[in-house]
């Protein structure tokens, strides 16, 4: 019984935490981007499979579609195999030799010293600026050289 209420606690948590974080989003953001991610191909990695199944990426989605249609804002979807990892931010040439365990990542054309997952906000950036709606977001890190 200990074990059970434990276990509803946590998928509590985890439920308001996703259920404030989308309604946060979709009611301060007028583009919001997501990556559409193979998770079933990500769970297969056995070093990866118990944090993604945790994560509810599906949830996560769900309420974003519905929140975003009740507050105006307007979702994207990065496709699949958009490069926003292997991609410089700054000039735009892609890096095919990038691997998980590169956490900095620096482009061999113009130089550019940047952590890796941030890059990969600032091409996600880029992606939804292109599309005709205005954007409101915000970038909180700078980039280091």
């Amino acid at each position: 019984m200990k074990l059970q209420k434990t276990h509803f606690k946590i998928s509590s948590i985890r439920s308001d935490a996703i259920n404030k974080a989308t309604s946060y989003l979709a009611k301060t953001k007028s583009v919001i981007v997501l990556e559409d991610l193979n998770v079933k191909g990500m769970i297969k990695n056995h070093k990866l499979a118990l944090v993604l199944s945790d994560a509810s990426f599906g949830e996560f989605r769900r309420q974003m579609e519905y929140k975003t249609q009740w507050y105006g804002s307007r979702i994207l979807y990065a496709d699949r195999f958009f490069p926003s990892s292997k991609m410089c931010s700054s000039c735009g040439t892609s890096k095919k030799d990038l691997i998980r365990s590169d956490r900095l990542f620096i482009c061999n054309t113009c130089g550019l010293k940047i952590d890796r997952d941030f890059n990969a906000s600032l091409n996600l950036l880029h992606l939804a600026g292109s599309s005709s709606e205005s954007l409101n977001a915000c970038l909180r890190r700078e980039v280091t050289e």
